[in-house]
């Protein structure tokens, strides 16, 4: 059975991320190994499985992301067409019906980077796409859930959890080095995996890197990362279920409480968007200006969604008006993101 998954390796610049997916790669290939000389058959998907690898500084190298930074809007359009190039690749590697047509030159560019990374990777029915970044946000991870569960993937994610001093210590070693405000910043606002509140990040790892990523411990934990990967492939995502006549009846948001939780939940976003371009290094005179449009938006968006010009999922709404936010707010708060996102670009 040919099987696929997304999984996301993500951690602080320096917490050895891509040292812990070259691991994994060597014991994988150890475990192929082993296998050969077994008579009996394995019905596991582990070993047979092709292993791509998605690393975001690769794709656009550290030197030009700190050109890209320094331009207002062009790493976040930098990494919207990674996105797209990555999507395009799923469909590529899995032979699917495209709908990736009337590409961007730079989308076709990384695309065909892509292809020409894992030219070796396709031996095998079952495929792991590893992306590696840093994924601070939630938000940021949530996107790949989202298509994990579009192209009805397993999905799993590997958090390499370490302070920053470790951090700032180890990015040292780099032959591309990031910036101490950038560690600094992130690691003040990253957002660990909760499986107690996001459902979705439920197959996730945790390794703890506070003391390096050495040969000893890699090799302690890569048999945990692939038996993650295991249950990845095992254990598929499906799509969410739109119901059209709900969506188009049910946009209005009614009750005080609804539109509390939206306005609370609409200006964290704006906070976070407005601290990561400060972090992008972001020039002052066109953060002023980015800051006072995302903060103009918030009120336009809310009393869109009064109007019912802006479609919200009734579940949605139903949950907050009765006083269950909590129970949706993962899903509502990047419904709101998404939103936002529109109204800024």
């Amino acid at each position: 059975m040919c099987r696929s998954a997304v999984a996301l390796v993500c951690g602080l610049p320096g917490s050895g991320k891509t040292f812990l997916v070259e691991s994994v790669f060597r014991r994988l290939d150890d475990k192929r190994s082993a296998k050969k000389s077994l008579v009996e058959v394995s019905t596991d998907f582990l070993p047979y499985i092709n292993l791509f690898w998605i690393n975001f500084d690769q794709l656009v190298p550290l030197s030009v992301q700190k050109e890209l930074i320094n331009e207002s809007g062009a790493w976040k359009r930098c990494r919207k067409d990674i996105f797209c190039a990555v999507e395009c690749f799923f469909h590529y590697i899995l032979g699917l019906k495209s709908s990736c047509t009337s590409l961007t030159d730079n989308v076709k560019n990384y695309l065909e980077k892509l292809i020409q990374m894992n030219r070796k990777s396709t031996m095998y029915n079952c495929n792991v796409f590893l992306i590696e970044d840093n994924f601070y946000y939630q938000s940021m991870r949530y996107e790949w859930y989202q298509l994990a569960r579009k192209l009805q993937m397993g999905f799993c994610q590997i958090y390499l959890d370490c302070s920053k001093e470790t951090a700032l210590s180890q990015n040292l070693q780099r032959k591309e080095k990031v910036s101490d405000d950038a560690i600094l910043l992130m690691a003040e606002r990253i957002e660990i995996p909760n499986v107690n509140i996001n459902k979705w990040e439920k197959n996730s790892i945790i390794i703890n890197v506070e003391n390096g990523l050495g040969n000893h411990h890699a090799y302690s934990n890569r048999d945990e990362v692939l038996d993650v990967f295991d249950k990845a492939l095992k254990n598929p995502e499906t799509p969410a279920v739109v119901d059209n006549l709900t969506k188009v009846t049910s946009q209005k948001i009614c009750s005080m409480n609804a539109v509390h939780q939206i306005d609370l939940i609409l200006r964290r976003l704006i906070s976070e968007k407005i601290q990561r371009e400060r972090v992008s290094n972001m020039d002052r005179e066109s953060l002023k200006t980015f800051s006072t449009c995302v903060a103009r938006a918030r009120p336009k968006i809310i009393e869109k969604l009064k109007l019912g010009e802006i479609s919200m999922n009734k579940d949605i709404l139903l949950a907050i008006e009765e006083g269950r936010g909590f129970d949706v707010i993962v899903e509502l708060r990047n419904t709101l993101e998404s939103i936002l996102d529109s109204f800024v670009e």
